[in-house]
C-alpha cells in the first residue's frame, strides 16, 4: 500500500494507507460472496437471494448509523463484519441446497489463504529490504515507489507460479487451463515462467 500511494499520490496521503489496507481485507471476501450467490441463483433460489440481499442492505445501513460517530475505520470494520455475516448466511442456504457447509468452504479455501499469506509475507520482507537499499541511494519519492512496485509485482508473479506449481492445487490447474484458452499460441511464451 505504501509504495502504491507514494507512486500515485505522494506521501501526503500516508494517513489513508491503513484505511486502504482494511478496505482490501473487505474486498478479499467479495469473491466468496459472489460464488455463494451464484450457487443460489443457479439452483433457482432467487427468493432466498432476495431475502439475503434485503438483510444485507439493512445490516449495512445499521452499521453505518452505529459506527459513523466513531470514525471511518470503525465504519469499514463494520462493513467487514457485515460481509462475514453475509458469507455465513449464504453458506447456510448453500449447505441446505448442496450439503456444502461453511466448514467445507473454509477447508477448501484454507490452502489458497495460506499461499496468499506466504506470498504477501515474502513481498513485505522484500519490500523492506528494497526500501532500506533505496534509502541509501536517495532517490526521489516517485522513483523509489516505482522501483518498489515493479520489484514487488515481479516477485509476486514469480512466487505465485512457483508456489502453486509446487502445491499443485486445483485452482492452479484451472488457472493454467484458463490462460491457455485466453492466450492461445501466446501461452507458449509464458512457459518459461511456469516450467522454471
Amino acid at each position: 500500500a505504501e509504495p502504491l500511494f507514494h507512486f500515485l499520490y505522494s506521501s501526503k496521503w500516508d494517513e489513508t494507507i491503513p484505511l486502504f489496507q482494511i478496505v482490501c481485507i473487505s474486498g478479499l471476501l467479495g469473491p466468496i460472496v459472489s460464488i455463494l450467490e451464484s450457487i443460489l441463483l443457479a439452483k433457482g433460489e432467487s427468493s432466498k437471494f432476495l431475502y439475503i440481499s434485503i438483510i444485507r442492505k439493512i445490516l449495512i445501513v445499521a452499521v453505518i448509523l452505529t459506527t459513523y460517530k466513531y470514525g471511518i475505520i470503525y465504519m469499514i470494520i463494520g462493513q467487514i463484519i457485515v460481509r462475514l455475516f453475509d458469507i455465513n448466511l449464504l453458506a447456510y442456504y448453500t449447505n441446505r441446497i448442496l450439503n456444502y457447509s461453511i466448514g467445507q468452504l473454509i477447508k477448501d479455501l484454507t490452502p489458497y489463504l495460506l499461499i496468499a499469506i506466504l506470498i504477501a509475507f515474502s513481498i513485505l520482507l522484500e519490500d523492506k529490504v528494497i526500501s532500506i537499499i533505496l534509502k541509501e541511494i536517495e532517490l526521489n519519492e516517485f522513483l523509489d515507489a516505482l522501483i518498489r512496485l515493479l520489484l514487488s509485482g515481479c516477485l509476486s508473479i514469480i512466487l505465485f507460479f512457483k508456489i502453486y506449481k509446487l502445491t499443485n492445487t486445483y485452482g492452479y490447474k484451472e488457472f493454467i487451463i484458463f490462460l491457455k484458452d485466453v492466450l492461445g499460441d501466446k501461452f507458449n511464451h509464458l512457459q518459461f515462467i511456469i516450467k522454471s
